[in-house]
């Protein structure tokens, strides 16, 4: 990790560091890598009219090793109702081994579930990414390895007799890579495609929201 990325990512857990103390209680959480940061919930959340309140607890760079040290100020601080998660895809991109992925995986899950027994925890499918526009990069993802953790992470969910969801619909192309026009570096995405992610989402998030 480049010390500009570890900066940066200090930066935003001190932003929530001093945000948590302030939230209310069982809400609904967001949490894991850019992926979920990027996700403008505190924006569109403001017309959904839901009965709780989404928080984001999502840093960009973070791999699963990165959440385990941070559970308190990630998770716990908040004491929420509703977990959503999507954590892994960097671990995945920077060469960490199937076993070594899933076994922290694993730890955050069970954590969790020791820490806060009465949270509903919702483990989110990974997104699809655009292998063209991902030309020049170091750590280049495909969708065929994609497809492979979300069929491994839905397994782990089942394990732990957690709810899996695929809130992927309408992202893809006629050749089943992320839209191009919903990305310009091939993995992260632009609001708009929030948009579609969110109305994926939304009757979880309306059933969550009486949790």
């Amino acid at each position: 990790m480049s010390d500009k990325l570890l900066e940066i990512q200090n930066e935003v857990r001190d932003g929530y560091a001093k945000a948590n103390p302030d939230c209310d209680k069982k809400q609904i959480l967001f949490v894991g890598s850019s992926l979920m940061q990027f996700f403008p919930i505190d924006e569109l959340q403001k017309d959904l009219h839901l009965s709780k309140k989404i928080y984001n607890r999502g840093v960009l760079g973070t791999e699963t090793g990165d959440m385990l040290k941070h559970m308190d100020l990630l998770v716990y601080d908040l004491n929420p109702s509703v977990i959503y998660i999507n954590i892994g895809t960097n671990d995945i991109a920077h060469g960490w081994s199937e076993d070594e992925i899933m076994d922290r995986y694993d730890q955050i899950l069970t954590q969790i579930e020791d820490h806060l027994p009465q949270a509903k925890i919702v483990m989110m499918a990974y997104y699809p990414v655009n292998e063209a526009k991902q030309e020049g990069r170091k750590h280049p993802r495909s969708n065929a390895t994609i497809h492979h953790y979300n069929d491994l992470t839905k397994a782990l969910a089942y394990k732990h007799h957690i709810e899996f969801i695929n809130v992927n619909d309408g992202l893809f192309d006629e050749t089943g890579n992320l839209k191009a026009e919903y990305t310009e570096d091939g993995i992260h995405m632009i609001p708009d495609a929030y948009k579609v992610v969110l109305k994926n989402m939304m009757p979880y998030l309306e059933r969550d929201a009486k949790q």
